[in-house]
């Protein structure tokens, strides 16, 4: 599931304005429909308020598990030139990594630095910005990372070294995200190909 579910196949959706906007059709849909209801209007179309009601209600969710848990370098940024163009540069790649990979929390903190594997990736980063391998202390690598002035080459290779490592960040929301949205698309096209159906038939 980790590898499969990536955060990248939501962000379109995720971002579309379309899509967006299910928060008000959540709340207008039942208004709309009890006034069609209490005016006894007839549109002569079969269009199902009740799927397109819970259409929304499912994107809506898909949308806030989004915004909720995808990672802010995927949900912000499509590539490196939008991250570059936005005027982010070393600071902020490094503030990333951080921000990112390294718990704030004291007790996490600590064992975070004691899984070799998590300090393996810190030690990756290292040797994409300098060309080296790290020697020092392990506990010292936030330093000396800190400390290392990133050549505008280099930038680029270390955005997408983070963008890879939260790409397969909670895969289970990864998930959920992706069925709420496949549910509610679902029934949004259910509802337009029923109608033009319709229409097509009466024509």
């Amino acid at each position: 599931m980790k590898n499969f579910f990536k955060w990248s196949s939501t962000r379109e959706l995720g971002n579309s304005r379309i899509l967006k906007s299910s928060y008000y059709w959540v709340i207008f849909v039942p208004i709309i429909s009890k006034i069609i209801n209490h005016y006894n209007l007839n549109f002569d179309l079969p269009f199902s308020w009740k799927i397109f009601y819970f259409s929304s209600i499912f994107v809506t969710l898909g949308n806030l598990f989004y915004s909720l848990f995808c990672p802010f370098i995927i949900k912000k940024f499509s590539d490196f030139s939008s991250f570059y163009e936005n005027g982010f540069r070393d600071r902020s790649i490094k503030k990333l990594l951080f921000d990112t990979q390294i718990p704030r929390k004291r007790k996490k903190r600590i064992s975070f630095f004691e899984d070799e594997k998590k300090v393996k990736l810190l030690k990756d980063f290292y040797k994409i910005l300098t060309g080296n391998d790290y020697q020092d202390n392990k506990n010292a690598i936030v330093t000396r990372i800190n400390d290392i002035q990133i050549k505008n080459e280099k930038i680029g290779e270390a955005f997408w070294f983070i963008r890879d490592l939260e790409e397969s960040k909670r895969p289970f929301f990864t998930f959920l995200t992706l069925i709420f949205y496949g549910i509610g698309l679902t029934g949004f096209i259910y509802v337009l190909l029923e109608n033009l159906i319709y229409v097509i038939n009466f024509v």
